[in-house]
């Protein structure tokens, strides 16, 4: 899938995006989820580069590897460090 491929996905997520920050700003609660499917790794970064870009925000690839633990209450506090700092930041996240 090329760049031009995408434009029409990330219009739809940019709408939505919009339609979640004026219900923010109503009161109600942000965030977005998207999951980004397909046998190619460069074009789920690619979108999610796309998504970030379009947002004005930055994208960070996690590394799951350094996230999860073999102890669980030590993945739950990383895993909630983490998506705090993203809400602070408005960040998308990338899980790949």
């Amino acid at each position: 899938m090329r760049g031009d491929e995408l434009r029409p996905v990330v219009e739809k997520l940019l709408a939505t995006r919009r339609a979640k920050v004026e219900d923010t700003q109503a009161g109600a609660r942000r965030g977005m989820r998207v999951l980004f499917t397909g046998h190619s790794n460069k074009n789920r970064l690619l979108a999610a580069r796309l998504f970030a870009h379009e947002l004005s925000v930055d994208l960070y690839q996690i590394d799951l590897d350094r996230i999860v633990s073999k102890f669980v209450t030590d993945t739950e506090k990383n895993l909630d460090a983490l998506f705090q700092a993203a809400e602070a930041s408005d960040a998308v996240l990338l899980f790949d």
